[in-house]
């Protein structure tokens, strides 16, 4: 998933990924890439905080953070959220000051421009893209689709 934390398609679309892997298991795994769009204020630092998580194993705590408080994100907010993890706000604000995930976050916007990302979300699963708001029913049906290609060595079942 391609996405913005500060995106209110990719705040939708949310909870439909969490339905998909509950539905599937450990058959479908979500792979989140920051996305952070220009008229997105506060997308950039949501991601730095993101990124800062991540890199003390509580990546997904702080993405369910930002997107609980989708509407209310700024810098302050964003501090704050890191802060109820134990992630110091300072830590936050020096990685925001020092540019220090700025190349991995462009890195990962150029692989979605070459990818053909366009908007958030953009949701590739196994390859196939999805972009805005599919339903839980597209990607339940999409999710069993690739599995029965997948388990009938890339053939599809005989029904």
């Amino acid at each position: 998933e391609f996405a913005d934390f500060e995106c209110p398609y990719c705040g939708f679309v949310r909870p439909i990924l969490e339905e998909l892997v509950k539905k599937h298991g450990d058959k479908v795994r979500v792979c989140y890439a920051p996305y952070p769009l220009p008229n997105h204020p506060n997308g950039m630092p949501s991601a730095v905080a993101a990124l800062v998580a991540r890199d003390k194993g509580k990546f997904w705590e702080m993405h369910d953070r930002l997107f609980a408080n989708q509407l209310a994100l700024s810098v302050p907010t964003i501090k704050e959220l890191a802060a109820t993890l134990g992630i110091p706000a300072a830590e936050v604000q020096k990685a925001l000051d020092s540019g220090k995930y700025a190349a991995e976050i462009a890195s990962w916007k150029e692989l979605g421009k070459t990818s053909g990302v366009e908007r958030t979300p953009t949701i590739f699963l196994n390859g196939r893209v999805f972009e805005l708001s599919p339903t839980v029913e597209q990607f339940d049906h999409a999710a069993d689709d690739e599995l029965e290609w997948i388990s009938s060595p890339n053939a599809w079942a005989k029904d």
